[in-house]
């Protein structure tokens, strides 16, 4: 060794630090020690200057870190002679000094640690001890091994919080820091065991910062991979003035939030989903979930995976009760089975599933911008989605559209409901029932504002039993109720029938054969419940009801029907047969009666028509009989022109569309 460059390098060293007067003080023996024939020193009264033979430099060394390296070996340690003066920062006054083997003794409050080897070099990389004036920060503990024995690691302190170094074989030195890590031993740290039964180990990358400028999102982040596999994550969201706390999220959450975009993926509306806002959770049923900061949240269950679920729609899930809400079945809603997803004309939805999570759902919550967020279940659902949803073309060519209430009860609570809409006014142009045979019928259109006008359920004709149906090829349309049915045809309109059409009228009643034999449409004129006509679409006129008695037994009856058209010209069909049955003691006696007869000329040119009935005197002079006179447009209304012995009059008619 070169005892002369040692001693010329301390001594130039001595004269920049003060010399006698400086920092260090006056010599305490004036003379070069050697170290074991790796370099020299000189000691003072506050400290030594050490020269190296690898570096031929010579570097100060004071106090409490002169006095920490001696005790680990001085020039004989691993980490050999020291690279720099003792520096001073300025967060709580730090000191250090480096040295050749990577390590750093740092002086901090009232400790002194030496950082080495692998946990070093990433202090250093992250700064160091002279990182910034605003962000310096030095070890508080010297390199220790975890409880485990996995890993070992080196805590420290700043300006920014507590912060962490491990050193973790499989994935190198790793850096945690502030609430994140604060948050991660709240947790329980490397040994935290997350649902499922995941451990979740050490971080296996640096704490970072995720900066979106073009949405003002920035976040820390610290990633985990579990004792399974399963990856893991703390995230930040970092806000002016003070942040939300950090939260956890990891699995099959995770990689849903991954796999849409992550913060910055696009809802509806334009918005980012943003970060986690709380930790995963758990829900009832075995579900997870976390919460987004956008309001969004990620919903998991085994059985259905996944979901998202956001804005009004998620809020009127929460309105509603969350997953455990009751549907009229008595069957919770469950969860979402789908994303939110955009369907026709702007609208969007997410379905729901519960209970058995047979495939298929229980539920659906539709969001419209005119209505909102409207809930709609059951058969109710599945009649509108079997009709063709919300863009199926009604008869004239609207469509359905969306519901704009939830399903509820009619006031005298005999059925369940909802109505759709799709006019920019909102106006109510169809309804779904579910009928106390649970059954859910669709009405709308003019068959549908005629039954409102009646009275709806609240009518002689109570709740709708068929779907509105096509009768024949001339356009005619109708809905059976439970108390009668209303027709519609294009030149008419929709008129109501009340009760059913006679049993007697056998395989021709329109109840059991809409269309006739040869393809023609009944449609009804309604006389009383004893009477009916019917005007058919191919020209043939019906009349049937019952023929009153009066003492008479087995005696000939002649009935006609005479129809004028607009020129005046008759048209006259008869029909002979005979009443049965007997009277007793004087009473009277219905029987009932159905002729059907057809010309062509009726449905070739008509306007006017008049119709007469006439029942024959009785051969023993015992007067019974009745007419009554029909007089209609194309508009079809007629009113009764008259009648003898308890005929009820004329109430209105249906015309074809001859």
């Amino acid at each position: 060794m070169d005892a002369n460059a040692a001693t010329k390098a301390i001594n130039d060293k001595y004269t920049t630090l003060g010399g006698s007067t400086g920092s260090l003080g006056a010599a305490t023996t004036g003379k070069l020690v050697e170290d074991a024939k790796t370099g020299f020193h000189i000691d003072y009264k506050n400290g030594s200057i050490y020269w190296s033979a690898k570096s031929k430099k010579a570097y100060a060394m004071f106090g409490a870190i002169l006095q920490h390296w001696i005790s680990l070996g001085g020039p004989k340690s691993s980490i050999g002679y020291p690279t720099t003066d003792e520096n001073v920062g300025v967060y709580k006054k730090g000191r250090w000094n480096t040295f050749e083997n990577k390590a750093v003794i740092v002086l901090a409050g009232a400790g002194v640690h030496c950082c080495s080897g692998p946990i070093y070099d990433k202090y250093m990389a992250l700064g160091g001890p002279g990182e910034s004036r605003a962000n310096e920060f030095y070890p508080t503990t010297d390199v220790q091994r975890t409880s485990d024995g996995v890993a070992t690691f080196q805590q420290f302190s700043g300006k920014l919080g507590p912060r962490i170094i491990y050193l973790v074989p499989k994935y190198g030195a790793v850096y945690i820091r502030g609430d994140i890590y604060k948050k991660w031993m709240a947790l329980g740290g490397p040994n935290t065991i997350l649902n499922g039964g995941h451990k979740l180990g050490y971080p296996v990358c640096d704490q970072t910062q995720e900066d979106h400028p073009e949405v003002n999102l920035t976040a820390h982040r610290i990633d985990f991979i579990c004792n399974t596999g399963m990856k893991a994550s703390i995230y930040e969201l970092v806000v002016s003035g003070s942040n939300p706390a950090p939260c956890i999220i990891y699995g099959q959450i995770l990689n849903k939030w991954l796999a849409i975009g992550g913060p910055t993926s696009r809802l509806n509306g334009g918005s980012c989903i943003g970060y986690p806002s709380t930790d995963e959770l758990g829900s009832w049923d075995g579900a997870r979930f976390n919460k987004f900061s956008s309001g969004a949240a990620i919903y998991w269950h085994p059985k259905l995976g996944s979901n998202l679920i956001y804005g009004q729609i998620y809020d009127k899930w929460m309105a509603l009760g969350g997953p455990e809400a009751k549907l009229s079945s008595g069957t919770p809603i469950g969860y979402p089975n789908v994303d939110e997803t955009g369907s026709w004309a702007g609208a969007r939805f997410n379905t729901f599933n519960s209970s058995d999570y047979k495939p298929g759902f229980k539920a659906a919550i539709y969001w419209t911008a005119r209505h909102g967020a409207v809930l709609i279940t059951g058969p109710v659902y599945d009649k509108w989605k079997a009709n063709g949803g919300p863009e199926a073309q009604l008869n004239g060519g609207t469509p359905i559209g969306y519901p704009i209430k939830d399903e509820q009860d009619d006031e005298g609570h005999i059925c369940r409901f909802v109505n759709f809409s799709s006019e920019d006014d909102g106006g109510v142009k169809s309804s779904i029932y579910l009928t106390p045979r649970n059954e859910a019928v669709l009405v709308y259109g003019q068959i549908y504002d005629k039954w409102m006008a009646l009275g709806g359920l609240g009518s002689f004709l109570s709740y709708p039993i068929t779907d509105e149906t096509s009768c024949g090829d001339k356009g005619g349309r109708y809905n059976d109720f439970l108390g009668g049915s209303i027709y519609w045809s294009p030149k008419t309109g929709p008129y109501e029938h009340k009760g059913p059409l006679p049993d007697t009228l056998g395989p021709d009643c329109f109840y059991k054969a809409p269309q006739t034999p040869d393809g023609g449409i009944w449609l009804p004129c309604d006389a009383s419940t004893n009477q009916h006509v019917q005007f058919w679409s191919n020209g043939t006129v019906r009349w049937w009801g019952n023929i009153h008695a009066d003492g008479a037994w087995q005696y000939s009856v002649i009935d006609t029907c005479t129809m004028t058209d607009a020129d005046g010209q008759q048209y006259q069909f008869a029909y002979r047969n005979t009443v049965g049955g007997y009277m007793d003691k004087g009473d009277s006696e219905d029987h009932p009666w159905d002729i059907s007869k057809q010309t062509d000329s009726i449905r070739l040119n008509w306007r006017a028509i008049v119709a007469r009935m006439d029942v024959a005197p009785f051969a023993d002079g015992q007067g019974a009989g009745f007419w009554g006179n029909l007089y209609g447009t194309f508009k079809g209304l007629f009113q009764d022109a008259g009648g003898v012995n308890g005929i009820v009059a004329i109430a209105g008619a249906i015309i074809a569309a001859c």
